[in-house]
């Protein structure tokens, strides 16, 4: 269960990372705006420490407490 909780913030990172260098070569973003958003979406203390950790705490059944968090990431609202 600890090597899940060290693997999900990698696991973010490269999904951020492939997400938003795809959306850049469509919308045709700048590099230091691709950089940016790879970082701040990639990097964000809720995605590389919180939903692992409470994952690693409550177990798979809490999952469902994440979902809000995941659909803020995703639609940036």
């Amino acid at each position: 269960m600890l090597a899940y909780a060290v693997a999900m913030p990698w696991l973010l990172f490269t999904i951020a990372g492939l997400f938003f260098w795809a959306a850049s070569k469509v919308l045709r973003f700048a590099p230091a705006t691709t950089g940016g958003l790879i970082l701040v979406a990639g990097l964000g203390n809720t995605s590389f420490v919180g939903l692992p950790m409470l994952e690693a705490f409550y177990g798979v059944a809490a999952s469902f407490l994440t979902l809000p968090v995941w659909w803020y990431l995703l639609l940036g609202i």
